[in-house]
């Protein structure tokens, strides 16, 4: 059942403005928040439309995902999360409301995106990513429709959002999905490895700078295997693409997990946006002149 407009939660702490989202477990609703001077929010509930198995790891998905966020405060390119309550037996995380498009629906909308945007967007989340591996966690889920891309004063701002099968570094759990063309094969055997991640991300970048879909982890396997040429590399879908940027891609993308730079490592080997640039620049002047 989707909630209708100006229903109240909360004893009317929040005010139901409409249906924004409809995930694969969850359900996100656009809503004000009274404490906030009405600020708008975004309210996830889970999806009722399952069976009740489905529904008791759903909530596991909706819990670990509220504990995760609560671990991350702070950080600039993660959804910031305000509260989790329960009324008459329906569970709500309540977050930011991000007023933008995933970069899915960006590739969309606008084909494969350019350089100056798309290496802004992935520094930030790898940013975030670095924020995550520092505390031991592991995302597992990096794709295109988990980065919201958000218009601000200042510039766009990436943010990492859906952390329902995040890994801690003890947590026991047999919830191991692939997500098909942006997951490492060996991540479907639960294992707890940061470079999951760094191979996500540089999928997005692959996906972003060519708009196709690399080709999925497992069937790679397989090619190699038969002696067959694995993975196109990204320039030969758009020969605008450095040789430099495409081999850092390729490098976040091998086979071999070992093989797989840390993300700080990944990211120092990119290209640094340009107003990154200058900033480092900002910082090397200040500490000149000191």
């Amino acid at each position: 059942m989707i909630l209708p407009q100006n229903h109240k939660l909360k004893n009317g702490k929040y005010t139901i403005c409409d249906h924004w989202r409809t995930g694969g477990y969850g359900v996100i609703y656009k809503a004000k928040d009274r404490d906030l001077n009405n600020e708008i929010v975004a309210i996830k509930t889970l999806r009722q439309d399952v069976s009740p198995q489905q529904y008791k790891e759903n909530l596991e998905r909706l819990k670990r995902e509220r504990d995760t966020l609560n671990r991350l405060l702070g950080h600039a390119n993660i959804v910031k999360y305000y509260e989790y309550f329960e009324e008459e037996k329906v569970h709500y995380l309540v977050m930011e409301f991000l007023d933008g498009k995933n970069l899915s629906e960006l590739l969309q909308q606008k084909g494969k995106l350019k350089y100056c945007f798309v290496f802004d967007y992935i520094y930030q989340i790898g940013l975030a990513l670095k924020y995550m591996h520092d505390k031991d966690l592991v995302h597992r889920d990096i794709q295109p429709k988990n980065i919201m891309i958000e218009k601000t004063k200042v510039k766009n701002r990436a943010v990492l959002i859906d952390f329902g099968i995040v890994k801690y570094r003890y947590l026991i759990t047999n919830e191991h999905p692939s997500i098909q063309n942006f997951t490492h094969h060996e991540q479907k055997g639960g294992i707890f490895n940061k470079k999951l991640d760094v191979y996500g991300l540089a999928a997005c970048l692959y996906n972003a700078l060519t708009n196709e879909f690399p080709t999925d982890s497992g069937e790679r396997v397989r090619r190699q295997r038969r002696g067959e040429q694995d993975l196109k590399p990204p320039r030969t879908h758009n020969r605008s693409i450095r040789q430099d940027v495409n081999d850092v891609i390729l490098k976040g993308m091998d086979l071999e997990l070992e093989n797989v730079p840390s993300i700080e490592k990944w990211l120092n080997q990119l290209p640094k946006p340009l107003h990154w640039r200058w900033q480092q620049l900002v910082n090397w002047l200040h500490n000149f002149f000191r």
